[in-house]
């Protein structure tokens, strides 16, 4: 049921991206719609749910999931410091 409204949705369209987050999951929301060219915007919103996901489930997370992390910029500086 969740992804029958973006099936119709997006063929034939610009759509590109469509994020189903936790709200979504839960009925909360409607799907989240990207274009090609708001890549940047899709990585945003997964980042965003994964990090209200972490703190939900664990407010630990932050120490125990170092070096895990799916923030782009987090990992790109992770690897510059153990190069």
């Amino acid at each position: 049921n969740l992804l029958l409204e973006p099936m119709f949705d997006c063929p034939g369209s610009s759509i590109r991206h469509v994020v189903i987050d936790s709200d979504v999951a839960a009925f909360k929301k409607r799907p989240l719609y990207f274009s090609k060219i708001q890549e940047a915007d899709v990585e945003a919103a997964v980042w965003a749910d994964d990090q209200s996901g972490s703190k939900a489930s664990s407010p630990s997370s932050s120490s125990s999931s170092a070096g895990t992390t799916s923030d782009p910029e987090a990992k790109q500086s992770a690897a510059a410091s153990s190069a």
